[in-house]
C-alpha cells in the first residue's frame, strides 16, 4: 500500500512539473512574439537600459522583449562598467527615459507610457 501511495505521489509531482514547464514556455512565446518592431524602434530612440550579465531581473526584462531586446539601447555594466559608474547605476535593470531613472523590471506597457511610444 505504501508503495502505491509513493508511486501516485511521484506521478502527481511529475504532472505538476510538466504543467509548470508548459505554462512557462507558453508565456515566454507569447511575450516574445507580441512586440511590434515600430514600438521597439521607438523605445530604442527614447530610452536606455542598464543591465548586468547574470542578473536574474535583467534576464526577466530581456525575456519580456525576446529577440527584440538586442534592438534596444542596452549597456551591460559587466562590460561597460565605466559608463555605469558615470551614470551612478546602483541597481539593474535601470531604465533612463526623459532624463529620469526607473529601477527594476519594467513592463512593455509601462515603457510605452513613459516614452510616449
Amino acid at each position: 500500500m505504501k508503495k502505491i501511495i509513493f508511486i501516485l505521489i511521484l506521478i502527481i509531482i511529475g504532472i505538476g512539473i510538466t504543467i509548470l514547464i508548459l505554462i512557462n514556455n507558453n508565456t515566454d512565446r507569447i511575450s516574445n512574439n507580441s512586440i511590434d518592431k515600430n514600438l521597439v524602434k521607438c523605445l530604442s530612440e527614447k530610452s536606455l537600459v542598464y543591465i548586468s550579465s547574470g542578473c536574474v531581473a535583467c534576464e526577466k526584462q530581456e525575456k519580456l522583449f525576446g529577440e527584440s531586446f538586442k534592438e534596444l539601447n542596452v549597456i551591460d555594466c559587466v562590460f561597460e562598467s565605466e559608463k555605469c559608474r558615470q551614470a551612478n547605476i546602483t541597481a539593474v535593470p535601470t531604465w533612463f527615459i526623459n532624463e529620469k531613472s526607473y529601477k527594476g523590471v519594467q513592463t512593455v506597457e509601462k515603457l510605452k507610457e513613459l516614452t510616449g511610444c
